[in-house]
């Protein structure tokens, strides 16, 4: 079970196993355990050069990069400049660090 409104998109890291999913415009990544569906808990975006927390719009699906590990997002969001953000949900425990 989720208290996710909206799961546009799933991913699964190949490194750790669980599951990494948002909203539709999220301000955060939401980890799941993957064995049993339960919600561990949440990154809040955070712009990786000003460290600051970012709220993003019309995330429409993720996935992981095999040979990097980073969570590559793709949104349509016209302020953002680019379709592609790449996150690093695993180096700086408890952020979700964008490269924009």
């Amino acid at each position: 079970p989720t208290t996710q409104r909206n799961a546009a998109w799933i991913a699964i890291s190949p490194t750790t196993g669980l599951g990494y999913s948002s909203e539709w415009n999220p301000a955060e990544i939401i980890v799941y355990n993957m064995q049993n569906g339960t919600r561990l808990h949440s990154l809040p975006f955070v712009d990786g050069k000003t460290q600051k927390r970012v709220k993003l719009r019309t995330v429409q699906g993720g996935d992981f990069h095999p040979q990097t590990g980073l969570l590559m997002l793709v949104s349509d969001d016209p302020w953002l400049g680019k379709p592609v953000l790449w996150v690093d949900v695993l180096a700086n425990g408890g952020i979700a660090n964008i490269t924009f």
